[in-house]
């Protein structure tokens, strides 16, 4: 007897884990067969995440003056929010891939504004593989909603984006 055996491997982002699952078993009399099937290049993987963390003790810039800012225990700070990602494996030489984080940071101990983290941040990026030895990195990420302390006072920023470009050249494998 000959026996066929598939299988499906499920990966699932939810807080890192992942599982696979036989899909089929067959057995019994069975010729030897060919397949064909195409490679479906694209493969799409979407990732979410919930997160919920508390820090005691937190430091946070605090003003003194007008002029003179110092570091100071806080006390409890929370930060929630949602992280939703997606990589897509275009082909073996181009990937591409983004990623938005929901933040939400709130003082549990005082009445004080997070400062340096943003509410909303957004990364973007893609990777080609122009030759064996030679690949392009470009990203792009921007981010809103960043607190920060200027002269005693606590400001917002209003948005900024940042926007990166490599070339990667590799003349022996495993030197770049």
């Amino acid at each position: 007897p000959h026996f066929y055996k598939g299988s499906l491997d499920l990966k699932c982002g939810w807080f890192g884990k992942s599982f696979s699952a036989v899909s089929c078993r067959c057995a019994g009399s069975l010729k030897s067969g060919t397949q064909k099937r195409p490679q479906i290049p694209p493969h799409f993987f979407p990732f979410s995440a919930l997160f919920y963390s508390e820090v005691k003790d937190a430091i946070e810039e605090v003003a003194i003056s007008k002029k003179l800012n110092q570091y100071q225990n806080v006390g409890k700070e929370a930060f929630k929010g949602v992280e939703l990602s997606v990589n897509l494996f275009a082909t073996d030489n181009l990937t591409l891939g983004a990623n938005y984080t929901y933040t939400h940071a709130k003082n549990k101990t005082q009445d004080l504004i997070v400062k340096n983290v943003p509410k909303h941040k957004f990364f973007a990026f893609i990777d080609w593989k122009m030759l064996p030895n030679l690949s392009l990195y470009v990203s792009q990420e921007a981010e809103h909603g960043r607190y920060y302390l200027d002269g005693g006072n606590t400001g917002k920023l209003s948005g900024f984006g940042n926007s990166n470009a490599k070339l990667l050249y590799e003349p022996v494998s495993g030197l770049s």
